[in-house]
């Protein structure tokens, strides 16, 4: 049997109605779920959508300095292994998200 996640990382970077729809299905999941955890990364300008939702966190993320190129991916992946995610929803499925992700995959978070 699988092991249920306790905190989940949704990542949603751009489109503002693209994050705005998330809203309400992270509130659905966090009432149907009381002890999940979740933690959106996110543009800092989108913050505002998630502050009013029980257990979601915002992780803003500085695509122009502190998280650009991909030195700067790795450093968000080191910044996220920190946060102890057992899951992780990319709802935005591009190369950056992808190449996040493979920075954090299990096998790489253990050399």
């Amino acid at each position: 049997m699988s092991k249920i996640p306790k905190h989940i990382l949704v990542i949603r970077l751009s489109a503002m109605g693209d994050v705005a729809m998330t809203v309400p299905v992270l509130q659905a999941l966090t009432q149907h779920y009381p002890d999940l955890k979740l933690t959106v990364l996110t543009r800092p300008f989108f913050a505002p959508f998630f502050r009013d939702l029980k257990n979601v966190e915002v992780f803003a993320i500085d695509l122009h300095k502190q998280h650009k190129g991909i030195f700067g991916l790795y450093k968000l992946s080191k910044q996220l292994k920190a946060l102890h995610i057992d899951a992780v929803a990319d709802l935005h499925n591009v190369l950056r998200t992808k190449i996040l992700k493979f920075f954090s995959s299990e096998k790489n978070l253990n050399k």
